[in-house]
């Protein structure tokens, strides 16, 4: 029974229920009860997978193998410097984990159905919060993080983390839609514009930001001459480079007239500059390997208190140190290979765009790897779809 698990991936509503627990709103996550119960179900979810997984007898691939490495050693640098928050460290590295194996066992199984399922569950989510905030445009809970600063919170979190959900969450709804119909349906096109207005009405500056070059990139996917020019080896380089001059040179120049005046920001970047250069100084004191994790990845001493780096490269390092960050990038590696070998393919050029979306919002965030994992995951199996497509007599569906 267990050597053909791929039956249960067939059903899209069972694998979204598998998924359901992993993508848990933030405000839900306030709740105490609402919170054990989802905790309880991704226990339960986890070992259901690696019972299926062992059972079936299927290997694991080199990129699920290293990622796996990835994120046990954050937890054990975790229990060798931080081990107080060993237990929540566990339990964040198990929820990515169980991410990529769901990810990759579903697409290995039936590709068309795990997006699908992922799909809905992400659209579900987008709706529910556009709703809310339509009901609640004061939030559904305000965010304490330091002492004197409170925050507008909604269904999926506070201004700047809700875009990482939701860059995630169009991506793959386009590349669904791709897949399914060879071209961007109605539906589609409804949920991003949800997508737009919540991040308009969060107004934050990473995010529209992020929103706006991801349209346009989409825009340009379209065109004849100008579609063979998106490569995420391009676009690798040239967040290298804007990683450079943001983080290392801290040159904002370019963008002054629209932090300044349009989103009536300072140049600090709410003071990430000054957060960063402190993240500097912990960095050169534990270069190898790190700190391990801490609750909301607070290192920076800010005054009284303590603050995330605001951007995932520099968490990284404060995390694992070069170790982990080597890991990561071996990782990134095995995706963007992928990406770039079947890169004539339209599904796989808005996979490209919208996972160069994700890290241009990291840039000033350090938020959680959770949807970036996915989309990771996704990239690494592009040539599972494909196959699948053309063994299904699909061929017109994926190619371009």
């Amino acid at each position: 029974m267990f050597k053909n698990y791929s039956s249960l991936f067939n059903n899209k509503w069972i694998v979204a229920l598998l998924f359901l627990p992993f993508i848990q709103p933030t405000y839900l996550g306030l709740i105490s009860i609402v919170n054990k119960i989802y905790s309880l179900t991704q226990i339960i979810v986890f070992l259901l997978v690696i019972l299926l997984l062992y059972l079936s007898g299927k290997r694991i691939s080199l990129f699920t193998l290293t990622a796996t490495i990835f994120l046990v050693t954050r937890v054990f640098l975790t229990y060798i410097y931080n081990p107080s928050y060993l237990i929540s460290s566990i339990h964040t590295n198990v929820v990515i984990l169980s991410l990529i194996l769901i990810t990759e066992l579903g697409l290995k199984s039936n590709s068309l159905r795990l997006l699908q399922a992922i799909n809905f569950v992400f659209c579900s989510l987008v709706i529910i919060n556009f709703v809310l905030m339509l009901i609640y445009p004061q939030g559904v809970y305000i965010d304490n993080p330091r002492v004197n600063e409170f925050r507008i919170g909604y269904f999926l979190g506070i201004d700047n983390h809700i875009a990482v959900y939701l860059l995630p969450a169009s991506t793959i709804l386009l590349i669904t839609s791709i897949l399914k119909r060879k071209k961007v349906t109605l539906f589609p096109k409804i949920i991003i514009l949800i997508i737009l207005l919540t991040l308009i009405k969060v107004w934050s500056v990473t995010a529209l930001i992020s929103i706006f070059i991801y349209l346009c990139l989409i825009l340009f996917a379209t065109l004849p001459k100008l579609k063979n020019m998106i490569t995420i080896y391009r676009f690798s380089i040239a967040y290298l480079f804007l990683w450079l001059l943001v983080v290392i040179l801290q040159n904002l120049s370019f963008a002054r007239v629209l932090i300044e005046n349009v989103f009536n920001k300072s140049m600090t970047l709410s003071y990430r500059t000054i957060i960063w250069n402190s993240a500097f100084k912990m960095i050169r004191q534990s270069p190898i390997f790190g700190y391990g994790m801490k609750q909301q990845g607070a290192f920076v001493p800010i005054g009284n208190t303590f603050a995330s780096s605001h951007n995932i490269l520099l968490q990284i390092m404060l995390e694992t140190g070069i170790f982990g960050l080597t890991l990561l990038i071996i990782i990134y590696f095995f995706s963007i290979k992928q990406l770039q070998s079947y890169r004539k393919y339209a599904f796989s050029r808005y996979l490209t765009i919208g996972l160069f979306a994700v890290l241009l919002t990291f840039l000033t965030e350090a938020n959680e790897l959770n949807y970036l994992f996915i989309l990771l995951t996704i990239s690494a199996n592009i040539k599972v779809i494909i196959n699948q497509s053309l063994l299904n007599k699909n061929k017109d569906i994926v190619e371009d």
